[in-house]
């Protein structure tokens, strides 16, 4: 009976940390709703791009050369605007 008392308080521990760590994001997000806002926009561009980029190699539009020099440019730009948004979630201020 013990164990089970202590395993039931551990599942609302759980549950009770998920929830403020939901509601902080809420949060978060409302403080800072432009900003969120502008960083998912440009994230979708910029994952718009690079689904153009493959299209535009698979039918033979670009080089592979050219390819690969704007696929690396999109990554790069696609993990800063993704560190900034986790970043923003961890409400670091050297974002």
């Amino acid at each position: 009976m013990k164990e089970k008392n202590k395993e039931l308080n551990d599942i609302i521990k759980k549950l009770y940390i998920k929830k403020r760590s939901r509601d902080e994001w809420k949060r978060i997000i409302e403080e800072n709703r432009e900003e969120f806002q502008n960083l998912k926009d440009s994230i979708r561009k910029k994952q718009r791009e690079l689904k153009d980029l493959v299209i535009k190699k698979r039918i033979g539009e670009i080089s592979q050369s050219e390819f690969e020099t704007k696929l690396e440019n999109l990554q790069e730009i696609l993990t800063r605007l993704e560190t900034k948004l986790y970043k923003l979630r961890l409400k670091d201020p050297k974002r």
